[in-house]
């Protein structure tokens, strides 16, 4: 089955999407908010790295594939044995994911550099917008208006965010522009895999899309002159962290909940990481909260928890 004739097929029953029963939807939605919890801790180990920002993605993605092989090896999923008679398309689908997630990576590793941890993921997680346009336009899935009120609201939410603290640096601009870049490659990122994972096991999702995306990623650090080999043990750790925690663990949960939440209710859900990150920020880097910030972080709470009251809606 070639590619075009793939994504037809699997589009045309994207409408069709149930309520999971109501066990798997608590699994997937403690997948979702662990999975963003993970990711959360990017910024912590891109700042302790000793190389380039797009070195450190490269690491995270070379090393995640080494360590996501053994997992593809004992699946056993009923996904994965009925990969096969989908034909190579979901093989393509997965490049796409990727090469998307590279972008991703190489944006938002370079703006945590230029801006604040929070401005950077915030910016990142701009995702659910255009997430729910693509799912949308591309998939036609319903947004029912619950859901937008959940948008509203998160947006609402990373605005506060936002706007309550000034970008240190005076490349501020620059590195709020690369977390806004991220967080469009990263929302064609989840609705790939959002895609994928209706017929593909979430270990062959995440070992080919980190595998396709490792090669950009070292290609343009080199053509960066970055430096790309880590110098010491904790530059190392660094990488290492990237990898098993945000990767592995981290971005795997999160493909594992798409398989039961529509793209765009999933990624409000992952909003939770710039709540995480906010924590983080001012646990480590001594990066406070301030009464905006804060108020938008108990804003994104209650956006998704309206996203997951719309989701137990649908059926």
């Amino acid at each position: 089955m070639s590619l075009v004739a793939w994504i037809r097929r699997d589009c045309a029953a994207a409408a069709a999407i149930a309520a999971p029963a109501p066990l798997t939807a608590a699994a997937s939605w403690a997948a979702l908010v662990l999975g963003a919890l993970g990711t959360a801790f990017a910024p912590v180990f891109v700042r302790f790295a000793d190389v380039g920002p797009v070195a450190s993605g490269f690491w995270r993605q070379a090393l995640a594939t080494v360590a996501l092989l053994p997992w593809l090896a004992w699946d056993r999923s009923p996904q994965a044995a009925a990969t096969a008679a989908n034909g190579a398309g979901w093989f393509g689908v997965t490049a796409l994911a990727g090469i998307a997630f590279a972008v991703d990576v190489a944006a938002y590793h370079s703006a945590i550099g230029l801006t604040s941890v929070v401005n950077a993921t915030f910016l990142l997680n701009l995702a659910p917008v255009f997430v729910a346009l693509g799912a949308w336009l591309l998939f036609a899935e319903k947004l029912r208006p619950a859901f937008l009120v959940a948008l509203a609201v998160a947006s609402i939410g990373v605005a506060l965010l936002t706007l309550g603290r000034a970008s240190p640096g005076g490349h501020a601009f620059t590195g709020d522009a690369l977390g806004l870049i991220a967080g469009v490659a990263y929302a064609a990122y989840l609705l790939a895999v959002s895609r994928l994972r209706r017929s593909v096991s979430t270990a062959r999702v995440m070992l080919w899309s980190t595998a396709f995306a490792a090669p950009p990623l070292l290609v343009l650090a080199l053509a960066l002159g970055e430096t790309v080999v880590p110098r010491s043990a904790g530059g190392w750790s660094a990488v290492l962290g990237l990898a098993l925690v945000v990767h592995c663990a981290g971005q795997s949960l999160i493909a594992y909940a798409l398989a039961h939440i529509p793209a765009s209710i999933s990624a409000v859900g992952v909003l939770l990481a710039p709540v995480f990150a906010a924590l983080l920020g001012w646990t480590i880097f001594a990066e406070a909260l301030t009464g905006p910030q804060a108020l938008g972080c108990i804003t994104i709470l209650v956006a998704v928890y309206l996203a997951r009251q719309s989701n137990a809606a649908i059926g």
